[in-house]
């Protein structure tokens, strides 16, 4: 009867911990991809960011030679921050193919 108790909290605390492991991971993963996401919105709002400065300098510093309006140069930054998108994208990509 003792050695049946003594089994039976064994494969009870087993299990529990063995719950907890799991639950631990799904958060881990969570987290993980969270991380992701708000590295990959930094990493595109930052080249966004420093095409438009580029640009804006370019601009100030060359005025008798080159003018580039707002709206080009809006269109010239989107452009580049859904270039770095793609590229870190694909890095992302290759990231968990290797995994």
């Amino acid at each position: 009867m003792k050695e049946e108790e003594i089994r039976e909290s064994y494969e009870y605390l087993k299990t529990t911990a063995d719950k907890a492991l799991e639950d631990a991971a799904a958060r881990s993963r969570r987290v993980d991809i969270i991380e992701e996401i708000v590295g990959f919105v930094f990493t595109v709002l930052l080249a966004f960011g420093w095409m438009m400065l580029v640009l804006l300098l370019i601009s100030f510093v060359g005025l008798a030679y080159v003018h580039f309006e707002i709206a080009q140069m809006l269109v010239w930054s989107v452009m580049f921050a859904l270039v770095i998108a793609v590229i870190e994208a694909l890095g992302l990509i290759r990231k968990h193919r290797n995994r």
